[in-house]
């Protein structure tokens, strides 16, 4: 669960936040007060297009102003939205706590824990694994989580890791997309590498102590990258 504390201000940050709530809020009488003009007159602007007897230009030209009307009375929505959810507030600490009965959450809209979005129930990645491990209902499904990760089953986690801890040392990756491994990066130059040392970082503990010893201790790190010219 999340746990929100609101945190004490000084004088000087008090008077600076009453000071910065104000502005907002003259900000955002000022943007109510212009959509609900250009409200009005695209509302005129309609009555005005009701009329049959109009001639050509003259209904082209309300025609345009009415569009104009509307774009703005768009843009003026998403500037008020905005504003009314950034308003200022009191600072905050933000932290996780368990709860005796673990439940959903509600999806965090591009991360954002103030834009919730729909419930979303516990569970895998269904593109990255076709595994579905079951979640008990009186859990919160990190013990599932961690075992699924870590899991020998798993295609990309030892993969991934051997991966980028071999492009730290020799440069460049055995799949030199470190940051997309999968369908939209490249394939592995050494496939059969890969999976023998993925597999033996998983035999070996997950060390990654023992992974690097093994890496530069190899002929092919000890190799001179120099050519005779």
């Amino acid at each position: 669960d999340v746990n929100v504390i609101e945190l004490p201000e000084a004088e000087a940050q008090k008077a600076e936040r009453d000071k910065h709530e104000k502005t907002h809020a003259n900000r955002l009488t000022k943007l109510k007060r212009e959509r609900k003009a250009a409200r009005k007159r695209k509302a005129d602007l309609n009555d005005q297009l009701k009329k049959k007897a109009l001639p050509k230009e003259e209904r082209d030209k309300l025609t345009k102003e009415r569009d104009e009307m509307a774009d703005c009375i768009g843009k003026l929505d998403k500037e008020i939205t905005h504003a009314e959810f950034f308003a200022p507030i009191v600072p905050r600490a933000h932290g996780v706590r368990d709860v005796e009965k673990p439940g959903d959450m509600k999806i965090t809209i591009r991360g954002n824990p103030r834009a919730l979005g729909k419930v979303v129930p516990r569970g895998f990645l269904h593109a990255a694994s076709s595994a579905r491990p079951e979640i008990p209902q009186d859990q919160s499904g990190r013990h599932e989580l961690a075992d699924w990760v870590a899991g020998r089953d798993n295609p990309l986690t030892a993969r991934v890791a051997v991966n980028r801890t071999w492009q730290k040392l020799f440069g460049e990756g055995l799949v030199r997309t470190v940051d997309y491994f999968g369908l939209p990066g490249e394939r592995p130059s050494h496939p059969a590498l890969l999976d023998f040392l993925a597999d033996r970082f998983m035999r070996e503990g997950w060390s990654q102590k023992r992974l690097i010893r093994s890496l530069v201790l190899s002929r092919t790190y000890r190799l001179s990258s120099a050519h005779d010219e």
